[in-house]
C-alpha cells in the first residue's frame, strides 16, 4: 500500500516551490519574495491585495482562453495553472505576514503606551508628609 507521501500531488507542490523560487530570484529583491508585488502596488496606486486579484485574474483568463482551444505560444497549460496556484500561495504568506506585523505593531505600541504611561505617572510627586505637600 503506497503511502499518502507518495501521492503524486507532492510533486506538484515540489514543482510550486521550484517554480517559486526561481522566479523570486528574477522578480523579488533578496529577502522580501513580495517586492515586485509591493512595487507594482505602489506604480498602479493599488493595494498589494489588488496585484494579486489582478495577477489570479490574468491567469484565469489565460486558463480560460488556452482550456477553450487556444494553442499556447510561450506557456502551457500546466505552467498556467502553477503560477496560479503559486499567486494564489504567495497572496496566502503575504496576508500571514501583514498579520504578523500587525500583531507586532500593537505589541510595540502597547509597550510603548505602557512605558509612557509609567514615564508620566514617575514625573508625578505625591507627597508623603505634610511637610512634603507645604
Amino acid at each position: 500500500m503506497a503511502s499518502i507521501a507518495d501521492h503524486p500531488v507532492f510533486a506538484v507542490f515540489d514543482r510550486m516551490r521550484d517554480t517559486v523560487k526561481s522566479k523570486a530570484n528574477d522578480y523579488a529583491d533578496d529577502g522580501n519574495v513580495y517586492s515586485n508585488f509591493e512595487g507594482a502596488a505602489h506604480l498602479a496606486g493599488i493595494t498589494v491585495d489588488e496585484v494579486f486579484m489582478t495577477l489570479i485574474g490574468v491567469k484565469v483568463e489565460r486558463l480560460r482562453q488556452l482550456m477553450a482551444g487556444k494553442e499556447p505560444n510561450h506557456e502551457a497549460i500546466d505552467d498556467t495553472r502553477i503560477d496560479l496556484a503559486n499567486y494564489a500561495a504567495l497572496w496566502q504568506g503575504y496576508a500571514e505576514e501583514q498579520e504578523r506585523f500587525l500583531k507586532l505593531g500593537a505589541i510595540v505600541h502597547k509597550a510603548i503606551y505602557s512605558q509612557t504611561t509609567l514615564n508620566a505617572a514617575a514625573d508625578v510627586r505625591i507627597p508623603l508628609t505634610e511637610h512634603e505637600g507645604g
